[in-house]
Order: C-alpha cells, then sequence, then structure tokens
C-alpha cells in the first residue's frame, strides 16, 4: 500500500507539472481573436501545436487569392478562430440549397451588358428512382461575371473561381442564382439558339503554358474562356462509371451544362474549356466528338521541377500526423496532391513526392497519347517550347479554324500579343517592351540537377518523345532545354 500511495503521488506530481508546462507554452504563443483583423490562425500544415502564423497585413486576410491593387471584395466577419467566414465554396461559389429559384425562362438567363448569367457550380445527385425527371434533384449556381475586366486583362482572373470572387458573386446575393437542372434544360432545347457549342478544349500536363495560352485565346471579345471552372467535372462526376447511370444521360448531361456555358449574347460566337486534367477527356470526347481540343505538355524534367519547386528543401512542421490532400498543397504543385505520408508523422520523403509527381504526369500524357493515336482527329499536340507563336500561328487559326483570312490573323493577333508580354497569373500590368520568356515561371538549374528527379523524368521519355513526333508545328528545331530525353 506504501508504494501504492508513493506511486499514485508521483503521478499526481507529474500530471501537475505537464498542465503547468502546457499552461506556460500557450501562454507565450500569440493569441488570436475574432476582434483582432491582423491575426491569422496557424495553418494546416502546422494544426496540432505548433507556433501560429503571425500576418501583419491585414489586406492579406480578404482571401487565398491575391487581389489586383484597388480591388474591394468587402469586409469578412471574422470566425472564432480569427479566420475569414468563407460565405461560399472556397473553390468559388457554391449551390445555395435553401433558395432554389423553381421556374426559369430565357429572360432569366440574360445578363446586362457586360456581364453573363454563367453556371459556376454544380451538385446532385441523379435521381435513378424517377426515371421521367432523373435530373430533378441536380442543382446549378449561376454567378453574374463581368465580361469586360477579363477580356482586358485575362491574367488577372486566371482560375475561374478567381473571377466569381472579382464579379461580386461572393458578396452580393443579387449576383448568384441557383436553378434545377431540369429546369435549364427545358430552356436550353426550348433556345436552342440562344446557346453555342464548344468551339475548343484546352488540356495539359500542368506547369507547361495551359492558363497562357487560355489567357491569349480569352483576350479576344468574341471568345468566352472557361478556365479550371467546377460544373464540366462536377457534371462528369454524376455519372463516375460506365452503368452508374442510363445509357446516353452522361453524354446528355455534358451537353446540357457545356452548352449552358456558352450563352450568345454581347457579340461572343466562340466556346473554349481549359480543363484540370486529361483524365476526363475519353467522356468529353464521347460528348463533343466534332469538338477540336489540344493537349500541352513540357519536358519531363522541367514539369516535375516545376511541380515541386519550394517542396524540394522547404520544412513542415512535425506536427502534421496525417499528410493528405489537400493538406499537401504547400509542398508541390498539382502532381502530388495526392501524396501521402510514411506513418503516424512522417511526412512525404523526396523521393515518394518525385516518385508520385512523375506517376501522375505520366498517367496524364498516357491519356492524351491514347487518344491522338487511337485516330482522334481532334486532337493536337502542343510542346511547351512552342509557345507562344504556336497559338497563332497554328492553333488558334487553322486547328480551332478561327481565322480564314490574313486579316482575321491580324485581327486577334492585336488581341492576343498584350498578353504574351505578362507572366499568366502574375495579377501584373504588361511590361512596356517585355516579350514572353520560356520557364520564366521557374528556376530549374539546381532542382533539376538532383538524380532523383532526374530517374523519374527519363521514365517520361518514351511517351515524351512520341507526343513530340505528333506535333504539326514547331519552331526551328532546338533540343531538349534541359536535355533529359535528347531530343532534337
Amino acid at each position: 500500500m506504501p508504494r501504492l500511495a508513493v506511486l499514485i503521488s508521483g503521478c499526481s506530481v507529474f500530471l501537475v507539472l505537464s498542465w503547468a508546462m502546457v499552461a506556460i507554452r500557450q501562454a507565450s504563443q500569440p493569441q488570436f481573436h475574432p476582434s483582432s483583423p491582423t491575426m491569422l490562425p496557424a495553418a494546416k500544415a502546422q494544426k496540432g501545436g505548433g507556433v501560429g502564423i503571425h500576418k501583419e497585413d491585414a489586406a492579406k486576410l480578404k482571401n487565398r487569392f491575391k487581389i489586383p491593387e484597388g480591388m474591394d471584395l468587402g469586409d469578412r466577419e471574422l470566425d472564432r478562430n480569427g479566420k475569414p467566414k468563407k460565405r461560399m465554396g472556397s473553390r468559388g461559389i457554391s449551390v445555395d440549397r435553401k433558395n432554389i429559384v423553381e421556374t426559369v425562362e430565357m429572360d432569366d438567363l440574360r445578363a446586362p451588358p457586360g456581364r453573363l448569367w454563367i453556371p459556376a457550380a454544380l451538385s446532385g445527385p441523379i435521381n435513378h428512382d424517377s426515371p421521367d425527371n432523373p435530373l430533378f434533384n441536380v442543382l446549378v449556381a449561376y454567378c453574374q461575371l463581368d465580361m469586360v475586366a477579363y477580356h482586358k486583362s485575362p491574367w488577372l482572373f486566371a482560375m475561374g473561381a478567381f473571377h466569381q470572387r472579382t464579379s461580386g458573386c461572393m458578396d452580393d446575393p443579387s449576383l448568384t442564382r441557383t436553378y434545377r437542372l431540369s429546369s435549364l434544360k427545358r430552356v436550353l432545347e426550348e433556345n436552342p439558339d440562344e446557346f453555342m457549342d464548344p468551339t475548343g478544349f484546352i488540356y495539359h500536363e500542368t506547369r507547361c503554358g495551359s492558363t497562357l495560352s487560355a489567357n491569349m485565346i480569352a483576350a479576344v471579345p468574341s471568345n468566352i474562356v472557361h478556365s479550371e471552372t467546377p460544373p464540366p467535372v462536377a457534371v462528369l462526376n454524376l455519372c463516375p462509371k460506365t452503368g452508374t447511370c442510363p445509357d446516353g444521360l452522361r453524354e446528355e448531361l455534358v451537353r446540357t451544362v457545356f452548352r449552358l456555358m456558352g450563352p450568345v449574347q454581347d457579340g461572343h460566337t466562340d466556346l473554349f474549356f481549359k480543363f484540370q486534367s486529361s483524365k476526363f477527356l475519353p467522356a468529353i470526347e464521347q460528348a463533343w466528338p466534332e469538338t477540336k481540343w489540344i493537349y500541352l505538355f513540357r519536358d519531363p524534367l522541367e514539369v516535375i521541377s516545376s511541380n515541386l519547386k519550394g517542396a524540394w528543401r522547404k520544412q513542415v512542421a512535425n506536427q502534421e500526423r496525417n499528410v493528405t490532400s489537400p493538406a499537401v498543397y504547400n509542398l508541390g504543385g498539382p502532381c502530388v496532391r495526392g501524396a501521402k505520408g510514411g506513418g503516424s508523422r512522417k511526412l512525404p520523403s523526396q523521393e515518394s513526392l518525385v516518385t508520385t509527381c512523375a506517376k501522375h504526369l505520366e498517367t496524364l500524357n498516357e491519356i492524351a497519347l491514347t487518344q491522338i493515336v487511337g485516330g482522334s482527329p481532334n486532337g493536337l499536340a502542343v510542346e511547351y517550347r512552342q509557345l507562344p507563336e504556336v497559338m497563332t500561328e497554328y492553333v488558334y487559326p487553322e486547328h480551332l479554324g478561327m481565322a480564314e483570312t490574313e486579316e482575321e490573323r491580324s485581327e486577334f493577333k492585336l488581341w492576343m500579343e498584350p498578353v504574351t508580354h505578362v507572366y499568366s497569373k502574375g495579377m501584373a500590368t504588361p511590361a512596356e517592351g517585355a516579350e514572353y520568356e520560356q520557364g520564366m515561371d521557374l528556376e530549374l538549374k539546381e532542382e533539376g540537377s538532383d538524380p532523383r528527379m532526374r530517374a523519374a523524368a527519363a521514365t517520361m521519355c518514351a511517351n515524351y518523345r512520341s507526343l513530340v513526333e505528333l506535333q504539326r508545328w514547331r519552331k526551328e528545331e532546338q533540343g531538349s532545354t534541359m536535355g533529359t530525353c535528347d531530343v532534337r
């Protein structure tokens, strides 16, 4: 009994000391309070005990995107952790299930001059129990987009979610509406001439000039360009696998939603989409078998290095226990968003990051290559080094069929040329006299020399060489920038 008493007493002392140390540590850390607009809580990667991130610049609280100078997105109410409350989805607006507009007519979808009502979010599910109206529970959120500012400076709105925010849809309820897809489909069928079919699609490997290409097309005022907006992928995910929907329903859904995103207003005559991944390329081509598309790719070592830029030597808080997407966003680009940690307290190793990245990129290349080699007359392989000239000399006028005369070529080049003077996601004003510079988005030499990156890149060379050979237009012959695959 005496020993037991001593043991209990010792444990009590240990617990008291532990609690005291925790209290002292917490007291020494910055305290976040909703009333303080200049404090941000710890980032997700530091969740679990690390020191919080202290931000002095209150402007950075507005949202996770860069905001052009003078653009006011309104005040944000802070939550109990000092974070701005999200009024809508983090990738843009979301459907409002509490305020569904049950009736819709064509006039409801006509916006004031300079703006367009565009589907910005979509959610299901398909109502399989009601064959007569399977789309009743599929909802579509509309945003009234500012198209004048977008055509003038498309690089300021590189992604669809940012365009929604800067158009005011995140703050002004009058600029958003939620309809049933079944009602919208009826409007489309009754007014077929009010909507257009897609003119072209842009797929890409990531970090290979796709945003620049989309921005060049968007600079032409008669074009509507949707860059990685949620509805196209969301509608495909309503029927993710063969057999999950009745025959033909998936294609019908895709055609309906894509056409709704192309209203014929304000002189707009052509519709383009840039997708985040080539994963859905076969399904989209099945729904739109006549639509032209391009696939942008890049030297394997360059694209791996660009994706892992900043991640290669980045120190991440060891409190993160289970690193999964999206907690690895800060580790690098899209190719590592599916990476997982190696254990309860381990982060992805450099080897696993580069391997995951290479496998993801190789899958994207394989899908595009299979479609082109399989006989698709619509697909065109475009290598990063051919930009920006390939867009103005071949892709836009010939492959997409957007210019038949020299006068038409000269006209669209006047619109596109300023876009090549600014980094596609730079949120900046074009520098006078500046020219597009290959690789301006990264410094590759030191990171690209790592043997692990080179080994991973070498596994991608076969498909890379095949894609290079499938190109229909090239600048004068030039070797692979980093010499990875020895392409001449």
